[in-house]
């Protein structure tokens, strides 16, 4: 069985892997992951929480590489806690079993020199680009070889487009990799009539990154119609700590939300932990009906995803958006739901068809999974055709 490798270097969007994996899998591919071990510290193993057969190794400054045995016929995951000429050498010791492709997951403004020594080996790399619209980055893109840039939205696409000639990006969808998971055998919770739906707000408190202030105002502004017809419980599925932790609380008791709002994860201590636990963080995602999104980072060009949306879309959960900005318009809203919070009679609408309208808009996230598994295999098949 054929071998790729996956670079997760930087200590975030490990969101990018799996679905990687779930695609690579099927095709009768294994993979070789090279993973910052800082990711498995701060939030547990990704892997091991979603069940995803592998061999892993703990790589550090005195691991003896030339003692590791040959793979086995599974996806390995290499934990770095080391990095520079020791992860170098590893990628090469591996070139003899792969195919000369690495996924490079968090391709930021320039090469770092791990890539640049993954492009002088003779592998092509696929850098998947988080970001479009960031500073001087399509130029640099531009000039690299060896080098084809992965985005995963049309908008995204079309930020390359002064570029065209040289930049001819792949599109690779982040959600689906439920095939993957035994959580995603479960099923969630059921929506029904009763007395409570459950909104979970993905993503760990941090103002700069997620507008809160539209979120208290909507939640005062939902809990405030007379048409609601069963009370919501705000699920805040990230870590609430430090100042900008107690600047939140502070904002729910300052309006009267706060039996209203869910923290499973709250630590107001200056050296509090930010993060979820991977198996608390699934647990919440499993636990509720809805989820909405207040990312700053969704825009109206669509140049720049959600990773925490992403996710929510894997675990069947519809999307509220506030800020009138579906992360994936190509999809045509498939399990969006678009209001303006500072519309009363938008809000109103939404109060009342609540339970039914997320019926409805769940059906549509098993759709929207397959399309988007179908396009990632199909992206997959062509990019192993390149290096038969």
């Amino acid at each position: 069985m054929k071998r790729v490798g996956i670079a997760q270097i930087l200590a975030g969007h490990d969101e990018c892997t799996v679905p990687l994996i779930l695609a690579l899998n099927r095709l009768g591919i294994y993979a070789d992951i090279y993973i910052n071990n800082e990711l498995r510290e701060k939030r547990g193993d990704l892997f091991q929480s979603l069940h995803v057969e592998h061999h892993q190794i703990y790589i550090e400054q005195s691991t003896k590489l030339k003692t590791l045995n040959p793979p086995p016929p599974c996806n390995r995951v290499f934990w770095l806690g080391v990095m520079g000429n020791k992860v170098k050498k590893l990628i090469y010791l591996n070139k003899e079993y792969s195919l000369p492709i690495m996924f490079w997951t968090t391709f930021a403004k320039k090469p770092s020199p791990i890539f640049e020594y993954c492009q002088e080996i003779g592998m092509h790399l696929y850098a998947f680009v988080h970001d479009a619209r960031n500073g001087n980055l399509s130029r640099v893109l531009a000039g690299l070889s060896s080098v084809t840039s992965v985005v995963f939205s049309d908008g995204m696409v079309d930020a390359f487009s002064l570029h065209a000639e040289k930049i001819k990006p792949l599109k690779f969808y982040l959600p689906p990799f439920s095939d993957l998971s035994k959580h995603q055998g479960l099923q969630g919770r059921e929506v029904n009539n009763s007395n409570e739906l459950r909104i979970v707000v993905p993503g760990r408190v941090a103002y700069a990154r997620r507008d809160y202030g539209l979120l208290i105002d909507f939640a005062k502004s939902l809990l405030s119609q007379e048409t609601l017809s069963v009370e919501p419980t705000f699920v805040i599925a990230g870590g609430i700590s430090g100042d900008e932790g107690k600047r939140f609380m502070d904002d729910l008791a300052s309006q009267n939300l706060l039996k209203y709002f869910e923290c499973p994860c709250i630590s107001l201590t200056s050296d509090g932990a930010p993060f979820m636990s991977y198996e608390q963080l699934f647990s919440c995602l499993l636990g509720s009906d809805l989820a909405v999104s207040n990312s700053l980072a969704v825009k109206g060009d669509y140049t720049k995803v959600s990773g925490a949306v992403n996710l929510c879309i894997n675990f069947q959960l519809p999307v509220l958006y506030l800020n009138d900005y579906p992360l994936y318009p190509e999809f045509k809203d498939m399990a969006s739901i678009i209001i303006d919070s500072c519309d009363q009679s938008q809000v109103s609408a939404f109060a009342k068809e609540m339970p039914q309208l997320v019926v409805q808009k769940r059906k549509e996230t098993h759709l929207l999974k397959d399309s988007m598994e179908q396009w990632n295999q199909q992206i997959i098949q062509e990019i192993l055709s390149r290096h038969k």
